[in-house]
C-alpha cells in the first residue's frame, strides 16, 4: 500500500484494499441479503404462531375429550356464516388477539343476549395473561377462569374435535 500527503495535507492511500467500486458493488448484495432476512423473519414468525395455535388446539382437545367423551362432535360455523350464536352446536372456541394469536380458550354463553359485534364468552383457560380485554379495561390476568367477557366475533375461532 502506498500512503502519502497530497498538496492540501490530506493523507491518501492506494493499494490492494477495498475500493469505492467494490463498496458500491456490495451495496446491491447487502440489499438482497436484507430482503431475504426480512422474508426469513416473517416466515419464522408465522411458523411460531402456527406452532402456538396447534399447541393450544392440542391442549383444548385433550381437556375437552376427557371431560366430554360421550358428547357428539360438531363443527361450528364461523360468525361470517350468519348463524345466531345460540344455535351453534359447539361452543368451544379460541379467542385470538389482533395479531391472530390464540390468547385464551372459552365457550360461547348461549344464555346471554346475542350481540352483532361480539360473543359473550365464558373463559376456560388463558394462554397469555398480559393480553388486553376487549369489552373493558384490564387484562386476562385481571379475570378468573369461569368469568364472562365479550370478545369480537372476527377474533373467535370455533374448535372442532
Amino acid at each position: 500500500m502506498v500512503l502519502g500527503r497530497d498538496g492540501k495535507g490530506y493523507v491518501h492511500g492506494m493499494g490492494q484494499g477495498v475500493s469505492k467500486t467494490e463498496i458500491r458493488a456490495s451495496a446491491a448484495s447487502r440489499e438482497i441479503a436484507r430482503r431475504e432476512k426480512q422474508k426469513n423473519d416473517a416466515m419464522l414468525n408465522r411458523i411460531e404462531n402456527l406452532e402456538e395455535t396447534v399447541a393450544s388446539l392440542q391442549t383444548v382437545g385433550s381437556n375437552t375429550s376427557r371431560s366430554s367423551q360421550s358428547s357428539s362432535q360438531f363443527h361450528a360455523p364461523s360468525p361470517s356464516e350468519g348463524h345466531d350464536h345460540s344455535t351453534l352446536p359447539i361452543k368451544t372456541c379460541l379467542l385470538k388477539n389482533f395479531r391472530k394469536k390464540a390468547v385464551a380458550i372459552g365457550r360461547v354463553n348461549t344464555d346471554a343476549p346475542c350481540n352483532d359485534e361480539a360473543y359473550n364468552i365464558i373463559v376456560d383457560d388463558v394462554f397469555y395473561g398480559n393480553e388486553m380485554l376487549f369489552d373493558r379495561d384490564g387484562k386476562f390476568d385481571d379475570i378468573t377462569v369461569g368469568e364472562m367477557i365479550n370478545w369480537p366475533k372476527y377474533s373467535v375461532q370455533f374448535v372442532r374435535f
